[in-house]
């Protein structure tokens, strides 16, 4: 039977394929119903992205899963029933379901019991999907313990949960003495990216962590040793700054410095993205929106920069000023024209923010681009540029792209355009 005569029928095949997760088949039916009605329907795409969805959440691969779960949390309360129905499955899936569920509504009341049950079990992912039900000292105590486990996903989960909700002196000796002292740097890292949530009491490690000398360490403490305890830590950065090398430590003592409304700081920043490396010019032009109420003018003369990144950058925060948004905006259309595709598409999405309605063409042919990234970031600008728009169909296809962070993203954007 055609899908005219299933619909004709009241049976549509498209929903009968969504529902059995056939999403190609799905596709396929809608877009034979497409053509016979002559317009899309942005419900029916949703629910061909919520069965995709679904069927990611119960894939057999753990990356997979937790890619998935990390996506649903975009939709907000129209995940709900989704993960209600994920719950019930007996199963891991299920674990990771209801702990989602419980984090999207900010653990508001008891934790379900199956995460009590996850967390006592021997299966990591169980345990890392049960964390939130550790209450108390014996929580505590619990991942304490785990921050001996031998797998560094735990182990980081139990940090981050520690951080979160267990920020007791306890916790601190523990995390402390990893980060000082761990034979593993990553793990060293880890834990001292968490240490600015223990509040004041983890100054004095941040302030050892930073006089160490270590690049990687000054990148990972620098702005939480300033957010601590920014008397002792603004007098660091100055004395690191004031070496005048342009390289990644003191583009980011600088980044905390002018953040805080430091004068050379911001003019660090601004020579910054005009010499050394592209990556450290990148890592310089990252700061441009924080510089736009000191640094306009000086940002302005950004615009010209050869570097496509730095010029992409500074024209997206130039774009909000009034009184450089005509060129920043000539600057972005120049770019949108690039070779390189992931500038032109990053061009496009930001003069889709603005509501230019002459970026929709280039980003349907850029939801077709050989490379993933430029397809993630068309689908990304796709809602900014249909404005109040509904138009789902372009990205559809792209929920069986073989780029799982792009079918994850285009599923989503599906679902959250429907319910305008």
């Amino acid at each position: 039977m055609s899908a005219a005569a299933h619909c004709a029928s009241g049976v549509s095949p498209v929903r009968s394929y969504a529902r059995s997760a056939q999403i190609h088949e799905a596709l396929v039916a809608y877009r034979s119903f497409v053509e016979t009605r002559g317009e899309g329907d942005p419900d029916l795409v949703a629910e061909i992205a919520l069965a995709s969805l679904k069927a990611q959440c119960g894939s057999r691969d753990e990356s997979a899963r937790s890619a998935c779960f990390s996506a649903l949390r975009g939709l907000g309360v129209r995940a709900f029933d989704l993960l209600d129905e994920l719950a019930r499955r007996p199963d891991v899936v299920g674990d990771r379901a209801a702990s989602t569920r419980y984090e999207m509504e900010r653990r508001d009341g008891d934790p379900p019991r199956r995460l009590r049950d996850a967390a006592a079990s021997d299966d990591r992912e169980r345990r890392v999907a049960g964390m939130a039900s550790l209450r108390g000292r014996r929580g505590r105590e619990t991942l304490i313990g785990w921050l001996q486990s031998e797998d560094p996903q735990l182990r980081q989960a139990a940090l981050y949960e520690l951080a979160r909700s267990h920020r007791h002196p306890r916790a601190l000796a523990a995390v402390r003495q990893i980060a000082l002292e761990d034979p593993n740097r990553v793990a060293r890292l880890g834990a001292a990216s968490t240490l600015g949530s223990y509040g004041a009491d983890a100054a004095p490690t941040l302030a050892a962590l930073f006089q160490q000398g270590d690049p990687s360490m000054r990148l990972a403490v620098a702005s939480a040793w300033f957010a601590v305890d920014a008397e002792a830590a603004e007098v660091a950065l100055r004395e690191q700054l004031a070496t005048g090398d342009v390289n990644s430590v003191n583009i980011e003592c600088a980044r905390v410095l002018a953040s805080h409304h430091d004068e050379a700081a911001g003019a660090f920043l601004l020579r910054a993205m005009s010499a050394g490396r592209r990556e450290l010019r990148a890592q310089a032009a990252v700061t441009s929106a924080m510089l736009a109420g000191s640094h306009a003018d000086g940002l302005a003369l950004a615009l010209e920069s050869p570097d496509p990144e730095v010029a992409l950058r500074v024209a997206a925060t130039l774009l909000r000023q009034p009184e450089h948004r005509g060129r920043a905006a000539e600057v972005l259309r120049r770019l949108s024209a690039s070779l390189d595709g992931f500038v032109a598409v990053r061009a496009l999405a930001t003069l889709a923010q603005r509501g230019d309605p002459s970026t929709l063409e280039p980003l349907r042919r850029a939801l077709r681009a050989p490379d993933p990234s430029v397809r993630r970031m068309a689908v990304m600008a796709w809602p900014e540029a249909l404005g109040g728009g509904t138009d789902c169909d372009p990205i559809a296809p792209l929920l069986l792209d073989p780029d799982r962070s792009v079918a994850l993203l285009a599923a989503v954007e599906i679902i959250l355009i429907a319910a305008r």
